[in-house]
């Protein structure tokens, strides 16, 4: 797994700019991270936000209100984050 510095990670992620360009470059190294991860995931390794996902979900208890707001919240995300993902934006 690649651990060049996981703070890089948090610094693609930060939306709040307001301009434009900052936000096509955060859009980039989201893209990237998200390749990133999926090549690991190919070669049968969780990546940095994968693994997290995974320790995550694994976490909520079975049988309570706070897994079914839970699993719901990731199923919201995962669907915007689904419907987002053209094959347009994964071919070079």
């Amino acid at each position: 797994m690649d651990d060049n510095n996981d703070d890089d990670h948090l610094e693609d992620l930060d939306c709040s700019e307001s301009d434009p360009e900052i936000q096509v470059q955060n859009e980039s190294g989201m893209t990237n991270s998200i390749r990133r991860e999926m090549s690991l995931f190919e070669m049968e390794v969780r990546g940095y936000y994968l693994e997290t996902a995974y320790k995550y979900l694994m976490s909520i208890p079975p049988t309570s209100v706070e897994p079914e707001r839970a699993f719901s919240a990731a199923a919201y995300v995962g669907n915007k984050l689904r419907s987002s993902l053209e094959v347009k934006h994964w071919m070079p």
